[in-house]
């Protein structure tokens, strides 16, 4: 890993290597999440609910990231604008695409109250505020939690690893006390749901302590940690009598879930040489992961006209036991979606590139202005 000294700390920056397989993970994670809402996770119940393991890979992803940017910023606080900016202003573009698509499909504008308008720029929509199916909103809700959360931790990790363990166990005693109580309601604050956020916290800082601490990492450990986080899911199903089908523990994580879902991202941080040594010689599956990644945030929500458009418009519904119908359908979701992706990607990295810029402007003058008026001051 590459050695980058920021502010008189050094810290090991993400190599070539890790930074294709954050790309294919996260690549991979998108595919996932777009196979799940055309029925994947339905296919053999309860084993296939398993598959919602599997989505905490994007907050890993999102901590590995998210740690070595704040190291590389000028300033915590130009770092926590551009990031919550990243977030939620492809939201902002993406919505307003979707109203315009409404428009268009419909031939009628939605019509909105204060609250539904307040409710979308608080990134809470209702089912009944969205043109169509977009209940992925919440992981966008969620991100900006973790973000606001974890920035103080991020700074104090570039010296000591402890305020990410920290975050860690907070994030597990919290599952606990909610599978022994049920406390996630108490966490709904005005329509927020912030337990959503601190619950999944574990699994962004995670990504950021594994990058942090790769060498830690080896395969004894993640092994060992396997073996932990297995045993304690095994423990909920034939000692807790928990339910068994994960789908009916995903809205309110409990330790169940988290095992579970730390199970699925160590055992795909096993399978790294795996996956890479198959991408890599497999260049046309590489290439489709890597455009999945590329355009990971729009294909995370786009994805979902696409599937209202084929069911809306040509009927393909319930098509699971008509195996070629179901063909069609998943080969024209991810072609549709990848098509939608493109110019969605471009306008919003436009959009949020200049909004970026006028930050960063507005930061350097007022680091300069500080720099003049100090110069101005009299000695002591």
């Amino acid at each position: 890993m590459e050695t980058t000294s920021i502010k008189n700390i050094e810290f090991q920056d993400l190599s070539k290597s890790e930074r294709v397989f954050i790309d294919r993970i996260r690549g991979l994670s998108i595919i996932r999440v777009v196979l799940v809402h055309l029925g994947l996770s339905w296919i053999y119940t309860p084993y296939s609910q398993f598959v919602h393991n599997l989505l905490p890979l994007l907050f890993f992803v999102s901590g590995a990231v998210s740690f070595y940017s704040l190291s590389r910023s000028n300033g915590f606080g130009l770092y926590l604008i551009k990031r919550l900016l990243s977030i939620v202003g492809p939201f902002y573009v993406i919505a307003l695409s979707a109203m315009v698509v409404f428009w268009i499909y419909n031939y009628q504008f939605p019509t909105f109250n204060i609250k539904e308008i307040v409710r979308w720029l608080t990134i809470i929509p209702e089912s009944s505020d969205t043109p169509f199916p977009m209940g992925q909103i919440w992981f966008v809700h969620a991100m900006v939690i973790i973000v606001l959360i974890t920035v103080p931790f991020l700074v104090m990790a570039r010296s000591s690893s402890l305020p990410l363990l920290f975050l860690i166990v907070l994030s597990i005693v919290l599952s606990v006390f909610h599978q022994a109580i049920g406390v996630s309601n108490n966490f709904s604050i005005l329509g927020h749901n912030f337990y959503q956020g601190l619950v999944n916290v574990g699994f962004f800082v995670f990504g950021a302590l594994y990058y942090k601490r790769l060498e830690f990492f080896d395969f004894k450990c993640l092994f060992g940690l396997l073996i932990v986080s297995i045993t304690v899911a095994l423990t909920n199903v034939f000692w807790l009598n928990v339910d068994v089908n994960m789908a009916n523990h995903t809205y309110a994580p409990d330790t169940y879930y988290l095992s579970g879902s730390y199970s699925a991202i160590i055992f795909v941080l096993l399978l790294k040489r795996l996956i890479n040594k198959i991408l890599d010689n497999w260049s046309l599956a590489d290439s489709v992961v890597l455009f999945f990644s590329k355009h990971a945030y729009s294909v995370f929500i786009v994805h979902s006209f696409s599937i209202y458009f084929l069911e809306t418009k040509f009927g393909l519904v319930n098509v699971i036991d008509n195996p070629a119908l179901a063909a069609v359908k998943v080969a024209s979701v991810f072609i549709i979606s990848a098509a939608i992706s493109v110019p969605v990607t471009w306008v919003t990295n436009w959009v949020t590139g200049k909004a970026k810029e006028k930050i960063q402007s507005f930061f350097s003058q007022d680091l300069k202005g500080c720099d003049r008026l100090q110069s101005t001051r009299p000695l002591d």
